[in-house]
């Protein structure tokens, strides 16, 4: 697990948990994980956020009952291209498949989806198109890291893990 120290779960109020994520995702923009890139060598910073991953922004109840994690927020193909006000506003694009589906997915369970808090188990950008794999040692580096120490500083009840590589990662299996 990452190196920062929490206050055990029912100890965090909520300005806490916040203030532990805020820390986290500075330590997310200071680090580097060659060869991938990271959300501000984009235009000029365009999508960087004080947020582990910006898939956050629509999903940052730190209270949560239910942490949804995806594998990655984006591949450099993608935000290469213009830039997407809705992706930096909102951390996400409507028209992916994902996002189309999870609150569908969420509403069996009686949830929206900016009830729940959501990242990714891997905040950097990988080089090429959407579907280019990530090593599996790197997605346990930041499984590690990241995603692991998010999910005790929210400390939902259940976490949700879209896709084997994000579960594997998290799971360490």
């Amino acid at each position: 697990m990452g190196s920062a120290t929490f206050l055990p779960n029912d100890m965090r109020t909520t300005e806490q948990k916040r203030k532990a994520l805020f820390r986290l995702a500075k330590q997310r923009q200071a680090d580097r994980l060659p060869p991938y890139a990271c959300l501000a060598d984009f235009h000029g910073g365009f999508y960087e956020c004080d947020l582990v991953s910006p898939w956050s922004k629509s999903a940052r109840n730190v209270d949560a009952e239910v942490m949804i994690i995806g594998q990655d927020w984006a591949s450099s193909d993608v935000l290469e291209k213009k830039p997407s006000e809705d992706r930096r506003r909102l951390g996400q694009e409507s028209s992916s498949t994902t996002n189309k589906k999870l609150p569908e997915f969420l509403g069996y369970m009686g949830l929206q989806f900016c009830e729940t808090y959501a990242t990714n188990a891997f905040p950097f950008i990988k080089r090429g198109s959407k579907s280019e794999r990530i090593p599996r040692k790197d997605l346990v580096y930041c499984a590690e890291t990241y995603t692991l120490p998010q999910i005790e500083i929210v400390s939902p009840l259940m976490a949700i893990c879209l896709g084997k590589a994000a579960f594997r990662a998290v799971y360490g299996i």
